[in-house]
């Protein structure tokens, strides 16, 4: 993607009050109701605050009014993130690549483009979402309250790519989740944006070191694949848990696993080992309802799918662990 940024030219529009999706539409529309008919464009969308399941226009979801947009080096709020970078870059190409997956039925065959440009939407799809924004902004409140970090710091690309990006300190995950903290900090959001997409860069090269694996829904299962507004899920088996904290300088470790579903029928697996019987796993449930756990465990605020009866099920059977995980901060 840092090849391919190089042939872009900068250019604004000024078209900022748009709706920007932070889960692309190509990408729900693999989890709409129906691809034809009068369902086609729509999704049944679950709402943790008002616990509630709607009939929903793939439109009009998993974003924000201007959530991509930022002011450049001229004061002006532009839309060059959103409009060149995501959708007209990273996205326009991911969408061939996972209709790809989504059809083939045999091992995973990309071309190293291809695979580079799939990791490059995995990372984004884990920093781009208001789960990860969140996230580094209580990093940046750590280093600000334990003396760390001075304010004027977040204006040296330097500096926030060696403490931030690179976690130079060695600021441990234990560390985070015990920091208590009443302090906001306010007028960061372009600092933000750029920490993401920097900390996407670095985190999309170590995913690419993996493998690439396929977990499909077992024949003859009535479960499938949900996606959430945080649909990255990372399984640490060192902690034995569902990642609640998004630790990306730990991307890169031996016993982590990430998963992505890319369709109701297939998720994408990024992990360090290699199965021996192929790169497809066809007949582990279980694994299945980890992954869609992960999904509601994770997200903000919205869980998607093309089965209403499906996310009722789900809800009964993940309530009370849901209940006693699912702590807002």
């Amino acid at each position: 993607m840092d090849f391919l940024a190089r042939f872009e030219v900068y250019s604004n529009s000024g078209k900022v009050e748009n709706f920007d999706h932070y889960v692309p539409q190509f990408f729900l529309r693999r989890f709409q109701i129906s691809d034809t008919g009068q369902n086609r464009g729509r999704i049944f969308q679950y709402d943790f605050l008002t616990q509630t399941i709607k009939d929903c226009p793939i439109k009009e979801v998993a974003g924000e009014i201007g959530f991509d947009a930022f002011k450049d080096k001229t004061g002006n709020m532009s839309d060059y993130i959103s409009k060149q970078l995501f959708a007209e870059t990273l996205e326009l190409r991911s969408s061939y690549i996972i209709k790809k997956l989504n059809t083939e039925t045999e091992e995973p065959s990309l071309t190293y483009l291809e695979e580079s440009t799939l990791v490059a939407f995995i990372a984004s799809q884990l920093t781009r979402v208001p789960a990860f924004y969140e996230a580094v902004e209580w990093f940046i409140l750590y280093l600000y309250g334990n003396n760390h970090l001075k304010i004027p710091d977040l204006g040296s690309l330097e500096s926030m790519e060696k403490m931030i990006v690179e976690n130079k300190l060695q600021i441990t995950l234990e560390q985070l989740l015990n920091y208590k903290s009443n302090t906001s900090l306010y007028g960061i959001r372009n600092h933000l944006g750029l920490l993401t997409r920097l900390i996407s860069t670095n985190i999309a090269k170590k995913i690419y070191k993996g493998n690439l694996h396929i977990v499909d829904i077992p024949n003859g299962s009535n479960e499938s694949f949900v996606i959430s507004d945080n649909p990255v899920v990372l399984l640490d088996f060192e902690r034995h848990e569902i990642s609640r904290y998004p630790a990306w300088w730990e991307i890169n470790k031996e016993r982590l696993w990430i998963f992505m579903p890319i369709s109701p029928y297939r998720c994408l697996l990024y992990c360090k080992s290699k199965k021996k019987d192929g790169r497809v796993e066809n007949n582990n449930l279980d694994l299945v309802r980890l992954i869609n756990f992960g999904q509601y465990l994770n997200a903000t605020q919205w869980v998607f799918s093309n089965n209403k009866n499906l996310i009722k099920r789900h809800l009964r059977i993940y309530q009370n662990e849901l209940i006693k995980l699912k702590i807002k901060r």
